[in-house]
């Protein structure tokens, strides 16, 4: 199971990186658009600059932050944005009296479906202890837009004790449905214990970076199995 967490943490799937900002909860029935940001540290740095263009419109800072030392990434989530439009971003870090030139910058064009949760319902009782999980696939196809490839990724986490149990991922986007620890990875349900589970839809360019992420919100069961 660790080995998945730290795979997971390497390709970026689940970031280990300090946020500069936090989005705000997702709340059931509400779609958020946001643009997540993120970057390697930079030897001596005190702070990093976050510069927009929106629409191939001249850049403007949109963030400016002193950072806490010792991470290897910094990201920030911009959700200022609306569907549609056309995003650039680059980054730069400073110290006393000096700030770099301007990092690569990255394009964000692609907007993806919503991702929704079917089954078990917010709230279910279970005691199956291996349940199935049931989702509505964002994409079917590729490429869609500047997406050449995609993967989905399921994560079910223990809230009575604060700590993930299972995460699987697959790079097939038709996948949606997956059966608790089907892959021999996950631990076990304790009883009486309350869990949460959602999934997320990402979409990667022909660069292999992830451009488009679609993250359903959290969905809750309690365990009354052996």
């Amino acid at each position: 199971f660790q080995a998945n967490m730290d795979q997971l943490i390497e390709e970026e799937l689940i970031p280990d990186s300090f946020q500069l900002n936090e989005l705000p909860p997702l709340a059931k029935g509400i779609v958020e658009h946001a643009i997540h940001v993120d970057w390697h540290s930079y030897p001596d740095a005190t702070g990093y600059k976050v510069y927009r263009s929106v629409n191939g419109v001249s850049y403007i800072l949109v963030l400016n932050w002193e950072a806490p030392p010792g991470y290897e990434w910094y990201g920030f989530s911009d959700w200022d944005v609306i569907p549609g439009n056309t995003y650039d971003y680059y980054v730069t870090a400073y110290g006393t009296g000096w700030e770099t030139d301007p990092s690569q910058t990255v394009t964000i064009d692609t907007w993806l479906p919503p991702c929704s949760l079917i089954s078990p319902t917010d709230g279910s009782l279970i005691s199956d202890p291996n349940p199935a999980f049931d989702w509505d696939p964002v994409i079917t196809d590729f490429p869609y837009d500047s997406l050449v490839y995609g993967r989905t990724c399921i994560l079910v986490y223990d809230d009575t004790i604060s700590d993930f149990t299972w995460i699987v991922c697959t790079g097939d986007p038709n996948i949606s449905t997956a059966t608790y620890n089907q892959d021999g990875d996950a631990l076990p349900l304790v009883n009486g214990h309350n869990y949460s589970w959602h999934c997320w839809n990402s979409g990667y360019d022909e660069n292999g970076y992830r451009i488009a992420v679609s993250e359903s919100i959290d969905w809750h069961f309690d365990y009354t199995g052996p």
